[in-house]
Protein backbone atom coordinates (compact mmCIF):
# COMPACT_ATOMS: atom_id res chain seq x y z
CA UNK A 1 0.00 0.00 0.00
CA UNK A 2 3.02 2.34 0.58
CA UNK A 3 4.83 1.52 -2.36
CA UNK A 4 6.13 3.90 -4.75
CA UNK A 5 4.95 2.38 -7.88
CA UNK A 6 1.59 0.97 -7.01
CA UNK A 7 1.22 -0.99 -10.75
CA UNK A 8 4.27 -2.75 -9.54
CA UNK A 9 2.67 -4.75 -6.65
CA UNK A 10 0.86 -7.44 -8.32
CA UNK A 11 4.52 -8.64 -9.69
CA UNK A 12 6.29 -8.15 -6.48
CA UNK A 13 3.22 -10.22 -4.89
CA UNK A 14 4.07 -12.77 -7.58
CA UNK A 15 7.73 -12.60 -7.16
CA UNK A 16 7.51 -12.86 -3.23
CA UNK A 17 5.25 -16.08 -3.55
CA UNK A 18 7.56 -17.49 -5.87
CA UNK A 19 10.83 -17.24 -3.82
CA UNK A 20 8.79 -18.75 -0.80
CA UNK A 21 7.74 -21.53 -2.57
CA UNK A 22 11.27 -21.90 -4.24
CA UNK A 23 12.73 -21.80 -0.69
CA UNK A 24 10.48 -24.59 0.76
CA UNK A 25 11.06 -26.89 -2.14
CA UNK A 26 14.63 -26.43 -1.76
CA UNK A 27 15.10 -26.15 2.20
CA UNK A 28 12.04 -27.35 3.17
CA UNK A 29 10.23 -25.91 6.73
CA UNK A 30 12.76 -24.56 8.52
CA UNK A 31 13.14 -21.82 11.04
CA UNK A 32 16.35 -19.61 11.06
CA UNK A 33 17.16 -19.18 14.13
CA UNK A 34 15.64 -22.77 15.02
CA UNK A 35 12.76 -23.57 17.18
CA UNK A 36 12.45 -22.10 19.74
CA UNK A 37 8.87 -21.90 21.06
CA UNK A 38 7.98 -20.95 24.79
CA UNK A 39 5.67 -18.76 26.46
CA UNK A 40 5.08 -15.08 27.26
CA UNK A 41 4.67 -14.62 30.61
CA UNK A 42 3.68 -11.19 32.71
CA UNK A 43 7.96 -10.37 32.47
CA UNK A 44 7.60 -10.53 28.87
CA UNK A 45 4.65 -7.96 28.45
CA UNK A 46 6.84 -5.41 31.18
CA UNK A 47 10.07 -5.74 29.08
CA UNK A 48 8.04 -5.08 25.76
CA UNK A 49 7.44 -1.22 26.01
CA UNK A 50 10.56 -0.63 27.43
CA UNK A 51 12.68 -2.73 24.97
CA UNK A 52 10.51 -1.08 22.05
CA UNK A 53 11.21 2.28 23.03
CA UNK A 54 14.87 1.88 23.59
CA UNK A 55 15.68 -0.34 20.41
CA UNK A 56 13.47 2.41 18.88
CA UNK A 57 15.31 5.31 19.50
CA UNK A 58 18.24 3.71 18.49
CA UNK A 59 17.58 2.34 15.39
CA UNK A 60 15.53 5.80 14.72
CA UNK A 61 18.59 7.64 15.58
CA UNK A 62 20.53 5.03 13.13
CA UNK A 63 17.88 6.04 10.34
CA UNK A 64 18.23 10.02 11.00
CA UNK A 65 21.79 9.86 10.57
CA UNK A 66 22.03 7.60 7.71
CA UNK A 67 19.41 9.81 5.46
CA UNK A 68 20.77 12.70 6.18
CA UNK A 69 24.17 11.62 5.10
CA UNK A 70 23.36 9.76 1.91
CA UNK A 71 20.64 12.54 0.73
CA UNK A 72 20.85 15.93 2.89
CA UNK A 73 23.28 19.01 1.99
CA UNK A 74 26.06 18.65 4.35
CA UNK A 75 29.91 17.83 5.11
CA UNK A 76 29.46 14.17 4.73
CA UNK A 77 27.72 14.07 1.40
CA UNK A 78 29.67 16.59 -0.19
CA UNK A 79 32.83 14.41 0.93
CA UNK A 80 31.48 11.54 -0.16
CA UNK A 81 30.71 12.73 -3.74
CA UNK A 82 33.55 14.48 -4.00
CA UNK A 83 36.40 12.04 -2.89
CA UNK A 84 34.41 8.57 -3.01
CA UNK A 85 37.33 6.49 -2.63
CA UNK A 86 38.62 7.98 0.00
CA UNK A 87 35.10 8.40 1.81
CA UNK A 88 34.95 4.75 1.12
CA UNK A 89 38.29 4.14 2.98
CA UNK A 90 37.55 5.96 5.72
CA UNK A 91 34.16 4.08 6.52
CA UNK A 92 36.25 0.72 6.25
CA UNK A 93 38.98 2.03 8.43
CA UNK A 94 35.84 3.05 10.77
CA UNK A 95 34.13 -0.03 10.56
CA UNK A 96 37.44 -2.48 10.97
CA UNK A 97 38.23 -0.65 14.25
CA UNK A 98 35.18 -0.99 15.27
CA UNK A 99 35.27 -4.93 14.66
CA UNK A 100 38.55 -4.97 16.08
CA UNK A 101 37.76 -3.16 19.47
CA UNK A 102 34.87 -5.60 19.83
CA UNK A 103 37.00 -8.48 19.20
CA UNK A 104 35.63 -9.64 15.90
CA UNK A 105 31.99 -9.41 17.19
CA UNK A 106 31.18 -6.64 14.87
CA UNK A 107 32.47 -8.67 11.97
CA UNK A 108 29.70 -10.23 9.08
CA UNK A 109 25.91 -10.69 9.66
CA UNK A 110 27.02 -12.17 13.37
CA UNK A 111 24.45 -14.79 12.82
CA UNK A 112 25.94 -16.91 15.74
CA UNK A 113 25.98 -14.18 18.00
CA UNK A 114 22.97 -13.60 17.90
CA UNK A 115 21.56 -17.32 17.76
CA UNK A 116 24.18 -18.00 21.04
CA UNK A 117 22.00 -15.61 22.94
CA UNK A 118 19.15 -17.15 21.50
CA UNK A 119 19.81 -20.46 22.62
CA UNK A 120 21.06 -19.18 26.62
CA UNK A 121 24.14 -18.55 25.96
CA UNK A 122 24.21 -15.36 28.12
CA UNK A 123 26.32 -12.24 27.50
CA UNK A 124 25.88 -8.64 28.22
CA UNK A 125 25.41 -7.34 24.59
CA UNK A 126 27.02 -4.40 25.07
CA UNK A 127 29.96 -4.83 22.65
CA UNK A 128 27.51 -6.77 19.77
CA UNK A 129 24.93 -3.56 20.40
CA UNK A 130 27.35 -0.68 19.98
CA UNK A 131 29.77 -2.44 17.44
CA UNK A 132 27.13 -3.60 15.03
CA UNK A 133 25.33 0.11 14.88
CA UNK A 134 28.54 1.67 14.19
CA UNK A 135 29.88 -1.06 12.00
CA UNK A 136 26.51 -0.63 10.07
CA UNK A 137 26.09 3.18 9.90
CA UNK A 138 29.78 2.81 8.58
CA UNK A 139 29.32 0.59 5.45
CA UNK A 140 26.01 1.84 4.83
CA UNK A 141 26.93 5.69 4.54
CA UNK A 142 29.78 3.82 2.58
CA UNK A 143 27.92 3.92 -0.73
CA UNK A 144 28.94 0.33 -1.65
CA UNK A 145 26.75 -2.22 -2.70
CA UNK A 146 24.84 -4.58 0.93
CA UNK A 147 22.06 -4.23 3.38
CA UNK A 148 21.12 -2.94 6.89
CA UNK A 149 18.68 -5.91 7.30
CA UNK A 150 20.79 -8.64 8.97
CA UNK A 151 22.59 -6.47 10.60
CA UNK A 152 19.89 -4.73 11.81
CA UNK A 153 18.81 -8.01 13.95
CA UNK A 154 22.28 -8.19 15.23
CA UNK A 155 22.04 -4.78 16.70
CA UNK A 156 18.88 -5.76 17.90
CA UNK A 157 19.98 -8.99 19.58
CA UNK A 158 22.46 -6.69 21.14
CA UNK A 159 20.17 -4.73 22.82
CA UNK A 160 17.47 -7.02 24.05
CA UNK A 161 20.94 -9.13 25.41
CA UNK A 162 21.88 -5.50 26.97
CA UNK A 163 18.39 -5.28 28.65
CA UNK A 164 18.54 -8.73 30.10
CA UNK A 165 21.72 -7.90 31.61
CA UNK A 166 20.16 -4.63 33.43
CA UNK A 167 16.45 -5.89 33.91
CA UNK A 168 16.33 -8.76 36.71
CA UNK A 169 13.29 -9.56 35.63
CA UNK A 170 13.56 -9.66 31.72
CA UNK A 171 14.27 -13.36 30.49
CA UNK A 172 17.20 -13.65 28.22
CA UNK A 173 15.60 -15.38 25.48
CA UNK A 174 12.45 -13.39 25.13
CA UNK A 175 14.62 -9.83 25.16
CA UNK A 176 16.69 -10.69 22.65
CA UNK A 177 13.84 -11.63 20.35
CA UNK A 178 11.96 -8.61 21.06
CA UNK A 179 15.13 -6.48 20.82
CA UNK A 180 15.35 -7.67 17.40
CA UNK A 181 11.94 -7.05 16.49
CA UNK A 182 12.10 -3.63 17.81
CA UNK A 183 14.96 -2.07 16.41
CA UNK A 184 13.69 -4.09 12.85
CA UNK A 185 11.14 -1.52 13.47
CA UNK A 186 13.10 1.35 14.50
CA UNK A 187 15.31 1.55 11.34
CA UNK A 188 12.75 0.39 8.58
CA UNK A 189 9.05 1.52 10.95
CA UNK A 190 7.21 -1.58 9.16
CA UNK A 191 6.01 -2.80 12.93
CA UNK A 192 4.21 -5.52 11.09
CA UNK A 193 6.26 -6.71 8.82
CA UNK A 194 9.47 -6.64 12.08
CA UNK A 195 7.11 -8.61 14.11
CA UNK A 196 5.78 -11.75 11.44
CA UNK A 197 9.57 -11.74 10.30
CA UNK A 198 10.72 -12.47 14.11
CA UNK A 199 7.62 -15.03 14.56
CA UNK A 200 9.12 -16.78 11.59
CA UNK A 201 12.41 -17.29 12.10
CA UNK A 202 11.70 -18.25 15.91
CA UNK A 203 8.79 -19.80 15.40
CA UNK A 204 7.58 -18.85 18.98
CA UNK A 205 3.65 -17.91 18.69
CA UNK A 206 3.54 -17.17 22.58
CA UNK A 207 5.58 -14.19 21.59
CA UNK A 208 2.99 -12.71 19.37
CA UNK A 209 1.40 -9.69 21.67
CA UNK A 210 4.54 -8.70 23.24
CA UNK A 211 6.34 -8.77 19.96
CA UNK A 212 3.81 -6.61 18.10
CA UNK A 213 3.84 -4.18 21.53
CA UNK A 214 7.27 -4.00 21.10
CA UNK A 215 7.29 -3.05 17.68
CA UNK A 216 4.21 -0.63 17.49
CA UNK A 217 6.00 1.12 20.31
CA UNK A 218 9.50 1.20 18.26
CA UNK A 219 7.83 2.67 15.63
CA UNK A 220 6.50 5.31 17.64
CA UNK A 221 9.66 6.16 18.97
CA UNK A 222 11.19 6.16 15.74
CA UNK A 223 8.91 8.91 13.74
CA UNK A 224 10.14 11.34 16.72
CA UNK A 225 13.44 11.40 15.12
CA UNK A 226 13.05 10.26 11.67
CA UNK A 227 9.58 10.98 10.71
CA UNK A 228 9.80 9.89 6.80
CA UNK A 229 11.26 6.15 6.68
CA UNK A 230 14.37 5.00 5.77
CA UNK A 231 13.74 3.61 2.48
CA UNK A 232 11.33 6.17 1.80
CA UNK A 233 13.78 8.67 1.78
CA UNK A 234 16.80 6.60 0.20
CA UNK A 235 14.12 5.71 -2.82
CA UNK A 236 12.85 9.14 -3.45
CA UNK A 237 17.07 10.55 -3.40
CA UNK A 238 17.17 8.32 -6.04
CA UNK A 239 14.65 8.59 -8.28
CA UNK A 240 13.83 12.32 -8.28
CA UNK A 241 17.29 12.75 -10.29
CA UNK A 242 16.47 10.13 -12.77
CA UNK A 243 12.42 11.66 -13.12
CA UNK A 244 14.29 14.88 -13.27
CA UNK A 245 16.71 13.73 -16.69
CA UNK A 246 13.94 12.46 -18.29
CA UNK A 247 11.79 15.21 -18.05
CA UNK A 248 14.75 17.37 -19.33
CA UNK A 249 15.55 14.80 -21.94
CA UNK A 250 11.56 15.12 -23.14
CA UNK A 251 11.73 18.63 -23.47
Amino acid sequence: AKGFDKRATSVVILAVVSAGVAAFALGGNYAYFGDLAGSAGWSTWLSAPLIGVGAGLAGGLFSRLLSAWMTGDNPVRRLREARPLGFAALCGLAAATTAALTKGVAYGAVYAEAKNLLLGHFASGWRLAVGKWISTLAAAVSGAPGGIFAPSLATGAGLGALFAHVAPWAGGREAVTLGMAAYLTGVVQAPLTSAVILMEMTRDPGLVGPLLLACLVARKCSEMLCPVPLYHTLARAWTTPRRRSEAEAAT
